[in-house]
This record gives C-alpha cells, sequence and structure tokens, in this order.
C-alpha cells in the first residue's frame, strides 16, 4: 500500500489562503433604539379619549354652555359649524341585565365644526344614556355624574377629530362612564370627587391606514381640586364648574400603534401597553393652555373680542410605554421630566429610552 507524503513547505501554502479568508469579527456597537413616534401616537389617543370622556363630563352636569368642545365664535355659517347639546328626560328604553330601563338621552353633536379647543370635528355625535330607574323600578336618583352611583353608557357616530374616525371597536359594546365615590355622604374638605371611564375603541386615520389605532383600557379621573367651593360647591346640588377644574388620570391602556422610524417607514398594528401609574398621573388644567389667546372674533354688538385658548394638554405626568418586542419607554409630558421645572401646558415632552431623553412634539 502507498503511503501519500505532504512536503511541510506544501501544508504551509495551502493553510496561509484560508486562514487569510477567514474575516476577523468586529465589535459594533448596538443601533440606538431611538423610535419615539409609537409615542407620540399612544398619547395622542389617550388625549381624544380623555376629550370623550369630558364631553360626557360636560353633558352630565347639565354644562352644555361651557364645554371647550363648542363651536368657535363666528365659525359657524347657517347649520355648518354648529354644536348641538340635546338632554333628553322622556325616557329612552335601554337594556341593563337583560331588562329594558328608561335612561336620559344626552348628545353632543357637532356639523364639521371648528372648536373652541383648536380642533375640527365633522360631522358626527356623542351619546350618553343614563338609568332613571334602578333594577328594582326604584328612582335612581343620580342623574349627574357628580351622583354617588351614576353610569353613563356612551357610544359614538360618526364622531371624526381633524380627519380621525373614532368609532367603538365593537358597536354592540358600549363604553361606560362611573362615578366610583364609596357614599353618597361626604364632605368636599376630605373627599375628592372620582370616576372610571372605560371601553374599546378603534382610530381609523384620515388617509393612511397603515396609521391606525385601537385603545382598549380604564382611566381613573379624579377632581383634584373638589375642595374649591367655586369649582363644586359643598351642597353637591350645583353643577361641577369644568372650566376651573384640574383633573388627574391614571389606569392602564392596550391596544395597537403604528411604528415609524427615522426614515418614515410605517410599521402597522404593533401592540402596545401604556401604564400611568396613580403616583404620577396625567394632569389637565382646564385654566392652563398652551397659547393665552386662540384668535379673535366680531361681537355682536360691534369691535373685536378676544378669546382664550381652550386647548388643555397635560400639564404633567408621566406613562410607561411597552410596544411590540422593544425596550420600555418613559412619556413625560409638561415638565418634560425636570422636577425643578414648572409644569408647562405645550404639546412638548420627552421619551426617555435606555437612559437617553428625546424631544417630542405631541398631536394636538
Amino acid at each position: 500500500m502507498k503511503t501519500i507524503r505532504i512536503k511541510p513547505g506544501l501544508l504551509a501554502a495551502a493553510t496561509i489562503p484560508f486562514l487569510m479568508g477567514c474575516p476577523k469579527s468586529k465589535n459594533l456597537a448596538p443601533e440606538l433604539d431611538t423610535e419615539t413616534e409609537s409615542s407620540v401616537y399612544t398619547s395622542f389617543a389617550n388625549y381624544v379619549i380623555s376629550d370623550i370622556e369630558m364631553a360626557c363630563s360636560f353633558m352630565g352636569e347639565n354644562a352644555y354652555n361651557t364645554t371647550f368642545y363648542h363651536d368657535y365664535p363666528g365659525s359657524a355659517s347657517g347649520n355648518t359649524g354648529t354644536v348641538t347639546v340635546v338632554r333628553d328626560n322622556t325616557g329612552t328604553m335601554m337594556p341593563v341585565n337583560g331588562v329594558l330601563l328608561p335612561h336620559d338621552q344626552l348628545v353632543m353633536a357637532w356639523n364639521n365644526t371648528r372648536c373652541l379647543d383648536g380642533n375640527f370635528r365633522g360631522k358626527g355625535s356623542i351619546f350618553m344614556y343614563v338609568p332613571q330607574l334602578d333594577m328594582n323600578g326604584q328612582p335612581t336618583n343620580n342623574r349627574y355624574c357628580r351622583d354617588h352611583g351614576f353610569q353613563g353608557r356612551i357610544s359614538l357616530t360618526n364622531y371624526k377629530v381633524n380627519g380621525w374616525l373614532i368609532e367603538l371597536y365593537d358597536p354592540n359594546a358600549p363604553a361606560y362612564l362611573y362615578n366610583t365615590l364609596e357614599s353618597p355622604s361626604y364632605s368636599n374638605a376630605s373627599t375628592k370627587l372620582t370616576w372610571r371611564f372605560a371601553g374599546k375603541f378603534k382610530f381609523t386615520h384620515p388617509t393612511d391606514p397603515n396609521k391606525n389605532m385601537i385603545w382598549e383600557g380604564e382611566l381613573f379621573k379624579t377632581l383634584d381640586n373638589t375642595s374649591n367651593p367655586q369649582v363644586f360647591a359643598a351642597s353637591h346640588q350645583s353643577a361641577i364648574t369644568w372650566s376651573l377644574a384640574v383633573v388627574s388620570y391614571y389606569g392602564k391602556v392596550n391596544g395597537s400603534v403604528p411604528q415609524i422610524d427615522k426614515e418614515g417607514k410605517v410599521t402597522p398594528n404593533v401592540p402596545f401597553s401604556l401604564t400611568i401609574d396613580k403616583r404620577t398621573p396625567l394632569i389637565r388644567d382646564f385654566q392652563c393652555s398652551a397659547e393665552r389667546v386662540s384668535g379673535v372674533a366680531f361681537a355682536a354688538a360691534g369691535g373685536i373680542t378676544q378669546h382664550k385658548d381652550e386647548h388643555h394638554p397635560f400639564r404633567e405626568g408621566t406613562a410607561t410605554l411597552k410596544v411590540g418586542d422593544y425596550y420600555p419607554r418613559q412619556i413625560y409630558y409638561g415638565n418634560e421630566g425636570t422636577q425643578d421645572l414648572a409644569p408647562q401646558c405645550d404639546e412638548v415632552g420627552v421619551v426617555l429610552i435606555k437612559g437617553v431623553t428625546y424631544a417630542v412634539n405631541f398631536q394636538k
């Protein structure tokens, strides 16, 4: 049997090209996670939901003429640009646990309206139904959202904000607004009015279906200045003056939201969860606006009248956003995460990702 011998020089020559052909691994720094648009879109959805809740709170107090959602003076022309608010106490029959009971029907309807908060609302409506009788056929005595035991059943019809269509995710599953006071007897000095708002909604973008969103969750609202008699009388018999109110929200939200990278590529329907801790709630101060004056209009008696800006963004607060498989984000509103900075009523905030902060402009 022949033995094949390989000369040492030939082995070395064959090995050198092989070794040279193996590229050395490089220690590349991981690409920074800079995606903040999902935080902006989630914040916008949360803000729109808080506006729906506030519109219902105005209706629930019979405070129809002081809302931020009325038409801007001088903007209406004929029927276009108008807002209609109706409380029908004739007893609309609605099912409760399979039993038909009479309800008050409260409606706020827009007709392609430029509103005091600077937003444009299309031809749509918000409906809220409030029971007049309990399951035993007795009067509920809680027709107003300030009342212990109040509950409003909410639905939307073609409701649009700046072109976005906001609908119930399931038309047969309404949203609800509950008063969560533990007792009808309380003192304003020691107890704050509280509510719970819950539901599931879908948001349809005006032009790009890749930017559609789903919002599902519950928000707990507190009237922080309940003890102020100008906001809520100690007798509990007068309507809440929402225009002077300071309210805060905490809760948990899930749904889907678009992610948009720095090149503008949209990844649609990314699942998210948003947590707002009770210790750092999102606060809206209805005396606080981004601009002191939103514009002027001609007065009926002649001359020009200035109008206060009624857009009231989240003044302060923090939320934790988990979107897709990305690292959790902290979203700071108002004071941009700086404790020494006084809360600001503006659309500017900060998103914190892995210790790095990114300034963002929230949608109005």
